[in-house]
Formats: structure tokens, C-alpha cells, sequence
């Protein structure tokens, strides 16, 4: 029984620790950075899971139960109960990487005494960050309602600005990596595979293109017409743009490839954009006819979410074998380990991610995930979790569908849909295209530097 009861202790006293990831990550031989991503990766996936949660009817009436009063609200169907609750949920996730990020600025390698706060100590961790949600529960209704609007909202066209950029990124990088394959094995399937990908994205384009016009640009909606057509025309333009022999000659690296995901994603903003429009004064819905059914908003958070999802896995991942995307030098790679020769072969898929680990030997190897840090670390600590934190800003917007909760002058709480929310999705798609066209051009003008 003693051993027993010792047993538990210590294994309790692992989970507080330096190395409390260790207890789950210690069989697959994962290295020390890639645990702390999957570890935080995973705290936004139940912090997903729960906003959704509280949109149902159930938890709506909990909430109600729970608080005795104090979150009272005059609201409709007690929809607004769950539009807070989300609110508060990714308030303090947000509010946990805020702090996060502030403690690990400028962290340099494993061997700085703030590393472990970011590699270890999960059990605090995790104690702290469920604490700030429920601290954000005893907020005042107002004041939730303020930072969803004035912060969130904001936060959340952040996150799609990033999420742009590392589309534009992951777009140059996955079309160079299958031409590479193509040419380094003469294997045609890889052409194949490229050109499939990039007709379908076209043609996908076109699609919702098409049903944009015929669900919201009826008789009478030229608002919708004119996002939808002015969307469309700049697709053309960075397609055309992108094979131009000018451009082409400047930055052989351009391509239709990349212009056809640039594409498709600025399509799905514009017709997000839509979706999101709220009912005419009149109560018209024929400008958008899916105000009609209370459960349209399903197809939306789950294609926003899967973007998010892989915006931060992408972003994450990357920084492993490309360190000066999240550096705060970017002349200088975070680690003065593996050489950028070995980090380029393994961003071509030439050589695997395993050769960027160093052998570090010691008396506790094969114990705990192995540190690939103490030379330099992999990625930005403090930038790493500002990501987290317009992420939890646009997940409260994305689980909402970009709602908002007013007041009205009989103490009435409303949830209803913004032209605010329509112009950040509109804005960000044309931010989205007109990124990517100054990648293309940006050669031309700007000759002096180094765009290899």
C-alpha cells in the first residue's frame, strides 16, 4: 500500500513539474518543442469544444441555474447566454496567452529560467488557465459585451490577416516542394497531383462564385454584387499577373498554383462575408436568405474552424524548420544548431524533420522528451502565444458567427448580425489578394534585395 500511495505522489508531483509532458509524450520519443505545441494545441481544442458547448440549450439553462442571477439577462430564447459564455471562454484563453506571451518575451534558448514555464508545469498551467475562465464568468455583462465587440472583433480580423500569410507561405512552399519531387524522381504523378490541386481550387472558385450570385446577388442586393464581382475581378487580375512573363522572369517561383489557393481562399472570405449579413430593417431576407434558418451558421464554424486549426498547426510546424518566421531577427536563425543547408533540405521534403535532432545524451535520455532547445529555440515563445491570442479572439467571433449582443432601450439584450462583421471578412479577402500581389510585384520594384 505504501508503495502504492508513493507511487501516486510522485506521479502527481510530475504532473506539476519541469517535465509533467514527459508522463504523455516519453513513449513516441517526442522531442521537447513539439510536445509544448501539441500541449497548447490541444488547450484550444477544448477551448473550441467548450464555446460550442455553450451555444446549446442546455448549457444556456445552466448558465442561468449556475449564476444565481447575477448573469441575468432580459434576452430572447436565452440566446445571449451563450453568446457571453463563449465571450468569457475565449477571454480567458486569451487573457492565459497574453501573460504567457509577456513571460516568455525574449526567451533565447531552454537554458533561460523562463523555458521551463513554457515547456513544464502543465498541472499550474492548466490550473491557471481554467481559473481565468472562471474568473470571466464574474465579469459584467457589459464589459463582455464591449470586448467582443471592440476587441474580439478587431482581434479576430487580425488572426485572418495571418492566416493570409501563411496561406501565401504555405501556398509558395507546397507547389516548389512537388516540382522539386517532380524533377528529382521524373515522376509525372507529381505534376499530376499539382495540376489537379490547382484545377480544382479554380473550379471550386468558380462554384461558389456562382452561388454567391444566384443565393445573395438577387434583384436589388448590388451591395452583394459588387463584393462578389469586385472579388472575382481581382482573382483574375493576381492569376493573370502571376504567369505574366515580366513577373515570371523576376520570380520564377510564381505560379498558378499559388494564385488558384490565393483564390479560392478570398472566395471563401466573400461568401463567409455574405452569410453574415444581417436582416434588412424591413426584415427582408432575400439579400440573405439563410437568415431564414436558425442552423445555417453550422457550414461556416466548421470551415472557419478547420481554417484555424490548420493556420496554427501550419504556423507552428513551420517555425520548426523555417526559424526566422517566427524570430524577432530575421537575419538570424534562432539556433545556432543545424545549418541552414540541413533546414532548406528538410523544407524540400529532401531529408526528414528527425535530422534537425541533436543527439543529447545524458543520464536521463530516453526518460523525457529530448531537448532541442538548449542551442537555441525553435521558435518565438512570445510571438508563438500572441498567435493564441487573436486566435481565441476569432474563435469567439467564428463560434458566434461574428454576433453581437446589444442592449436596447427597454433593457432588452439582442443578438444580431453587423455590417462590421460583413467589411472586416470583405476587407480581409481583398487584404488577402492584394498581399499576394505584392509578392508578385514586389521583385520588379523593389531589385536591391534577395527574393530567393
Amino acid at each position: 500500500m505504501g508503495g502504492i500511495l508513493s507511487s501516486l505522489v510522485t506521479s502527481t508531483a510530475c504532473c506539476f513539474g519541469q517535465a509533467a509532458l514527459s508522463c504523455f509524450c516519453n513513449m513516441c520519443g517526442t522531442r521537447s518543442s513539439t510536445a509544448s505545441r501539441v500541449g497548447y494545441s490541444i488547450m484550444f481544442m477544448v477551448t473550441a469544444a467548450l464555446s460550442w458547448l455553450m451555444l446549446t440549450d442546455w448549457a444556456g439553462k445552466k448558465l442561468r441555474e449556475i449564476s444565481y442571477g447575477y448573469l441575468d439577462l432580459h434576452c430572447p430564447e436565452g440566446q445571449c447566454y451563450g453568446v457571453l459564455a463563449v465571450y468569457r471562454i475565449c477571454l480567458g484563453t486569451s487573457l492565459f496567452h497574453m501573460i504567457m506571451s509577456g513571460i516568455m518575451y525574449n526567451v533565447k534558448s531552454s537554458k533561460d529560467w523562463r523555458a521551463p514555464i513554457q515547456n513544464g508545469y502543465w498541472a499550474w498551467k492548466l490550473l491557471a488557465w481554467v481559473g481565468l475562465i472562471v474568473l470571466a464568468f464574474f465579469i459584467p455583462n457589459q464589459i463582455i459585451m464591449g470586448w467582443g465587440t471592440y476587441i474580439d472583433m478587431p482581434g479576430g480580423a487580425m488572426f485572418i490577416f495571418v492566416q493570409a500569410i501563411l496561406l501565401i507561405d504555405f501556398a509558395y512552399t507546397y507547389s516548389e516542394t512537388l516540382l522539386s519531387w517532380w524533377e528529382a524522381n521524373e515522376d509525372k504523378r507529381y505534376l499530376v497531383l499539382l495540376l489537379t490541386l490547382t484545377a480544382g481550387a479554380y473550379i471550386a472558385s468558380l462554384v461558389m462564385t456562382v452561388l454567391m450570385y444566384m443565393w445573395f446577388g438577387g434583384g436589388g442586393c448590388k451591395l452583394n454584387q459588387f463584393y462578389v464581382t469586385f472579388n472575382m475581378l481581382l482573382c483574375i487580375m493576381t492569376s493573370v499577373l502571376a504567369v505574366a512573363p515580366v513577373v515570371q522572369e523576376a520570380n520564377p517561383k510564381s505560379g498558378l498554383a499559388q494564385a488558384s489557393m490565393v483564390t479560392i481562399y478570398s472566395t471563401y472570405l466573400i461568401a463567409a462575408a455574405l452569410s453574415s449579413e444581417p436582416i434588412a430593417e424591413d426584415g427582408d431576407t432575400h439579400c440573405n436568405p439563410l437568415n431564414e434558418s436558425a442552423n445555417t451558421q453550422t457550414t461556416t464554424v466548421v470551415l472557419g474552424s478547420l481554417f484555424t486549426f490548420l493556420a496554427l498547426a501550419y504556423s507552428t510546424s513551420r517555425a520548426a524548420t523555417q526559424p526566422s518566421l517566427m524570430s524577432t531577427d530575421a537575419s538570424l536563425p534562432l539556433t545556432s544548431g543545424p545549418s541552414q543547408h540541413l533546414y532548406a533540405a528538410v523544407d524540400s521534403g529532401a531529408v526528414p524533420a528527425s535530422a534537425l535532432d541533436d543527439d543529447h545524451d545524458g543520464p536521463h535520455a530516453g526518460n523525457y522528451p529530448v531537448d532541442d532547445e538548449q542551442d537555441g529555440v525553435l521558435y518565438n515563445y512570445s510571438f508563438f502565444h500572441f498567435i493564441f491570442v487573436i486566435a481565441s479572439m476569432y474563435l469567439a467571433m467564428l463560434i458566434t458567427n461574428w454576433d453581437t449582443v446589444t442592449i436596447t432601450q427597454d433593457d432588452l439584450a439582442v443578438v444580431g448580425k453587423s455590417m462590421a462583421a460583413v467589411w472586416v471578412k470583405v476587407v480581409s479577402s481583398w487584404l488577402v489578394l492584394i498581399l499576394y500581389g505584392w509578392t508578385l510585384v514586389a521583385p520588379l520594384i523593389l531589385t536591391d534585395r534577395g527574393w530567393d
